[in-house]
């Protein structure tokens, strides 16, 4: 399930990526950034906690993933200008 994380930090990676090279949402890099980071950071933290616990793991992982997946949701929402120009292009 860690790979969730690893995928979501992917998706900002090119989202940032990608605004940078249409000049769109510029002001939204930095907090990008920041989750870009923190999506990486809970990766490699459940990626060791897969291994280290023995129960537990899937509540604490699968509460998390929800957050995440709510976060990736309102940035795909705010970075409209972003994806709507490469939809268009």
């Amino acid at each position: 399930m860690p790979v969730e994380m690893l995928f979501l930090a992917i998706y900002f990676w090119m989202l940032a990526g990608l605004a940078r090279r249409q000049g769109t949402d510029l002001g939204r890099l930095r907090m990008l950034k920041l989750w870009t980071a923190v999506q990486t950071i809970l990766f490699l933290l459940f990626l060791i906690l897969v291994y280290a616990m023995q129960s537990g793991f899937m509540t604490i992982c699968g509460a998390v993933y929800l957050l995440s997946l709510g976060l990736a949701f309102a940035i795909a929402m705010q970075m409209g200008q972003t994806i709507e120009s490469t939809a268009l292009a």
